[in-house]
C-alpha cells in the first residue's frame, strides 16, 4: 500500500468515526492507551485531552458526511488520473528507449558489415569501402554513445 492511499484511509477514517467529546490518555505498563472512558484507579498517570466534536446537529452532521465523502471520491479520482498518466508516461519512455536500443543494434550491425566489406575489398574499390566503413561508424558513434 503506497503512502497516498494510506493517507486517503486515515482521512476518510477520522471524517467517518463519530464524534467524541473527550479523549482520555493513559499509560498502562509504560505504553500511551488512548480511551474515551476515564483510566482506571490504578493507573498513575491520566491526562485527558478535549476534542472538538463540532455541531450536535445530527442535520448539519449529515451533510458534512457528504461532503467529505464527495472529497474523498474528487481525490480518490484524482489519485486514479494521476497515476494513469504516470503509468502512460512510463510505458511511452520503455517504448522509446527499445526503440533506440534497436537503432543502436541496427547500426552497430550495419558498421560491423561494414568493416567486413572494406576488410575484403578489392584494391580498386578499398577506398571507398573503408569511407562507408568510417561513416557508418560514426553514424552509430553519434547516435548510440553519448
Amino acid at each position: 500500500m503506497n503512502r497516498c492511499s494510506s493517507t486517503l484511509i486515515a482521512v476518510a477514517l477520522l471524517c467517518f468515526s463519530a464524534p467524541a467529546l473527550a479523549v482520555y490518555k493513559c499509560e498502562v505498563a509504560g505504553k500511551a492507551v488512548y480511551s474515551d472512558a476515564p483510566c482506571a484507579e490504578s493507573v498513575h498517570s491520566m491526562k485527558e485531552i478535549r476534542v472538538d466534536s463540532g455541531s450536535s446537529d445530527p442535520t448539519e452532521a449529515q451533510q458534512r458526511l457528504q461532503q467529505d465523502k464527495q472529497q474523498l471520491q474528487r481525490l480518490e479520482t484524482a489519485r486514479k488520473k494521476q497515476e494513469a498518466a504516470d503509468e502512460k508516461a512510463a510505458q511511452r519512455a520503455r517504448k522509446l528507449q527499445q526503440a533506440h536500443a534497436k537503432k543502436c543494434q541496427d547500426l552497430a550491425l550495419r558498421a560491423k558489415w561494414a568493416k567486413e566489406d572494406a576488410d575484403q575489398a578489392s584494391i580498386r574499390s578499398r577506398e571507398k569501402a573503408q569511407r562507408k566503413q568510417h561513416r557508418a561508424e560514426e553514424k552509430y558513434q553519434l547516435s548510440c554513445n553519448s
